[in-house]
């Protein structure tokens, strides 16, 4: 089996979202060390694609789901802004410890507001 590419597997999460094949795809779990993850294929996407038909091991191509890079690429702007020429020495930090600035950083929520 080979690994995931670094890039994938780092954003990789519990209930994200993967491109696989072209199609986005709800994560059901992953192993960001091992390079693994696994996919829910529900009844329609079984029948809407060719999944179905792969075998373990089968080559596919994974891709970072559109609205995953968005709120990754977001995260990364805001944390560069509020850090400024102290990122590359936080991140450098970080590395020593074995952590990734993705993985700590919580997108933020947007706040949900109705009109009446």
């Amino acid at each position: 089996m080979d690994r995931l590419a670094r890039s994938v597997s780092q954003i990789c999460f519990f209930e994200g979202y993967i491109a696989v094949n072209g199609a986005s795809l709800t994560v059901s779990e992953c192993d960001k060390t091992a390079g693994w993850f696994e996919i829910w294929l529900i009844p329609e996407t079984r029948r809407a694609t060719v999944l179905d038909a792969k075998q373990a091991g089968a080559w596919l191509n994974v891709e970072i789901e559109r609205g995953t890079q968005v709120v990754i690429d977001t995260v990364r702007d805001a944390v560069k802004e509020t850090l400024g020429e102290l990122q590359p020495l936080f991140e450098a930090l970080l590395k020593e410890r074995g952590l990734v600035l993705e993985e700590i950083v919580k997108p933020p929520t947007l706040k949900h507001t109705s009109r009446h």
